[in-house]
Formats: structure tokens, C-alpha cells, sequence
């Protein structure tokens, strides 16, 4: 019996010793990292304002939560700013605790932890993902593409967060307050379009790891596009937004989350690529065994020869100059062919595009017209 519960003991220590050094050296990576951090701080020191060398602390934390380690990462954010206020913050090697500045420093550090780390973590869950799924040249095609979208669509918000923390940690108290507010609602919003990107790349690689699960009910398209646009509300600001909807529309089978992904990555691309006076028009049309949706904008209109592509992973387009990873629309597509229906652009009369899509129903009880507007 004593022999049997040694063997176990001696297995189970070498399944997960490697996973139990690779953990320590994160953590210790993680200390070292913040201890040489205070180091060249205390260097520094004569020559800067202590405001400046919170920044040699951040980048610490940056360093470490680029290793993908979310704890680690947190830890390093709170040695940080532990570090920052014994040896820099009068009285000198003392915690000062009860200033407000020390909490408000410890919510940025731990904020740049979390979104770094995050981030990393599902880029490399997603590389992993391609690397079994895709071919080889694939694998390199979609890498090379994935890493330049990361590179300057993702750095871009974070860059801009990491501004705007600077800005208010070394100001302090000395900015208005109704400035500090307007900095950190940009804090939020980045924070949420990195966010909104990251989950793009999520919800593909789970629409393309097998078959849809689809949980089809009885719904109503106007009220998923009501929803729709009420998500987009902030977005739309006074744009018109012109509906056509037919009368006592049939309820249709259809999986009521993934639709309104469909409407909102459509609306959201409509503007996107649209003046922001310019109206957006909204149709549903019933036809014998479909109901086709059709979003149009006013904008530049797709060229003819990207009709083949738009639908494509990471596509962007010829004149697209705006921050994104080309996946909204390849969501769209994977999600309208697992309902069976169809998804396609059209070039609109007097300029403009026209998304459109379709879900299969069943035999109408009885004809219903509705208004559409002119192609």
C-alpha cells in the first residue's frame, strides 16, 4: 500500500512539474522584472519628477503582462505601485495609503494588466486554433495577416489608453475634474472597441470549429432589429434611419442572438463606411419560401471586383482605412450559411451599398406586401 502511494505521488509530481516550474518562473519573472524596475527608478530619481517614474513602472507591468499571464501580470501591478509609493512617495519608505492618487493608480495599473495579458492570451488561443485547421501556408497567410492587424489596430486603442492614463498620473489632482472624467470615458472606449475586436476573432474561430448549434425559436425580425439599432444608438447619433417593414410579418424560426450578430456587424459596417449625415435604409421583404434583409448606406460603394472578397477572413477592402480586423463580415456570412440562407452586396443607384441577406421559411399562409426602397 505504502509503495503504491509513493508511485502515485512520484507520477503525479512528474506530470505537473513542468507546469509547476513554468508557473514559479512567471512569478519570479514577474518580481525580478518590477525589482530592476525600482532599481533604474531609484537612478533616475535626482533627474525626474516622481509623476515620471510611474511610467518606468507601467512599462514593467507591460513587460510582464505581454507574456500572456493574467496573475503574474497582477502581481507585477501591485508591486508597482506598492514599489512607486514606498520608495518615491513622501514620507519616504512609508505606504501613504489613504491618498486618493494611490487607489487611482493601482485601478490603471491593474487595468493595463488585465486588457494586456487578455489580449495576448486569446491571440495566441487563436494561433493555435489556425495552426490545426488551416494548412501550412494557411497557417503563414493568416498569421502574417492576424499579427499585422494586431500590430496597428490594436495597438492604436491601447495606445490611446495608455495616453490618457499617463496624462492623468502625472497631472494628478491639477486636472479639472470634468477632464479627468472626459480622460478616463476614453479609457472606457478603447477599452471596449479592443473588446469588440478581441471578440470578433473569438466568435469566428467558434463558428468555424464545427458545426453551428443553433437554438431556433419563434421570433419576429423587427423586434431583433429593434434591439439591434437600440445597441447602436450611440453610434447612429442623428443619422436618419429609414425602416420598411411589412404589415403583420409571419414569425420566423431562427437563432435570435446570431441574427441580431448579423444585423449589428451590418449596420455597424454601413456606417462605418458612410458620411455621418447620410440616412441608412432598412428593409425586410417576404417572398414565397424567404424573407430577404437589406441594409444601405451612402457611402463609396464596393467595387466590383472586391464582390467575391468581402465575405473573406481578415478582407478589408481596397479603400479601407478604418481601424478592424476584416472579420464582421465573415461572421455574418458563417452565420447566414448555417441558417441555410444566403448573403451577398449590391452596387445601390446614386451611390452606395446594399447588404443583403436571406432566411428560408416556410409556406406564407397568405401573400403580404411590403415597401422597399429602389435599387
Amino acid at each position: 500500500m505504502i509503495n503504491i502511494t509513493t508511485d502515485l505521488n512520484h507520477t503525479f509530481i512528474l506530470r505537473y512539474l513542468p507546469y509547476i516550474k513554468k508557473t514559479l518562473f512567471s512569478y519570479l519573472f514577474s518580481i525580478i522584472i518590477i525589482i530592476s524596475c525600482t532599481i533604474v527608478s531609484i537612478f533616475f530619481y535626482p533627474y525626474l519628477k516622481e509623476s515620471n517614474l510611474i511610467m518606468v513602472y507601467l512599462l514593467g507591468v507591460i513587460i510582464v503582462a505581454l507574456q500572456g499571464k493574467t496573475r503574474p501580470a497582477v502581481l507585477a501591478s501591485i508591486l508597482s505601485v506598492l514599489s512607486y509609493e514606498f520608495f518615491f512617495i513622501p514620507p519616504f519608505l512609508s505606504f501613504s495609503i489613504s491618498d486618493i492618487q494611490f487607489f487611482f493608480t493601482f485601478i490603471v495599473m491593474q487595468l493595463v494588466a488585465h486588457i494586456i495579458s487578455q489580449l495576448i492570451r486569446n491571440t495566441r488561443k487563436y494561433m493555435e486554433v489556425t495552426k490545426i485547421a488551416q494548412s501550412e501556408t494557411e497557417e503563414e497567410r493568416l498569421r502574417n495577416i492576424l499579427l499585422t492587424s494586431v500590430s496597428h489596430d490594436l495597438r492604436t486603442p491601447l495606445t490611446a489608453i495608455m495616453g490618457s492614463a499617463s496624462l492623468l498620473l502625472q497631472s494628478g489632482s491639477l486636472i479639472a475634474e470634468d477632464i479627468q472624467k472626459e480622460l478616463l470615458q476614453n479609457i472606457y472606449d478603447e477599452s471596449e472597441q479592443l473588446n469588440h475586436l478581441v471578440n470578433n476573432i473569438l466568435r469566428l474561430i467558434r463558428l468555424e470549429s464545427g458545426p453551428i448549434k443553433l437554438e431556433k425559436q419563434s421570433n419576429a425580425l423587427e423586434d431583433i432589429l429593434g434591439v439591434t439599432l437600440n445597441k447602436l444608438e450611440k453610434r447612429l447619433l442623428n443619422r436618419p434611419i429609414l425602416t420598411y417593414i411589412p404589415k403583420q410579418a409571419p414569425l420566423i424560426s431562427f437563432d435570435s442572438t446570431l441574427i441580431g450578430q448579423v444585423m449589428f456587424n451590418l449596420i455597424e459596417n454601413a456606417i462605418k463606411f458612410s458620411p455621418p449625415d447620410s440616412p441608412l435604409e432598412i428593409s425586410i421583404e417576404l417572398k414565397v419560401q424567404s424573407v430577404i434583409v437589406k441594409i444601405a448606406d451612402r457611402g463609396c460603394g464596393i467595387l466590383s471586383t472586391e464582390k467575391d472578397k468581402i465575405f473573406d477572413k481578415f478582407y478589408r477592402g481596397q479603400t479601407n482605412t478604418s481601424m478592424g480586423v476584416g472579420l464582421g463580415l465573415a461572421i455574418c456570412k458563417s452565420i447566414i450559411q448555417a441558417h441555410k440562407g444566403n448573403i451577398w452586396t449590391e452596387r445601390r443607384n446614386g451611390g452606395g451599398s446594399i447588404f443583403c441577406f436571406t432566411l428560408p421559411i416556410k409556406v406564407l399562409s397568405k401573400e403580404i406586401n411590403g415597401a422597399c426602397f429602389g435599387m
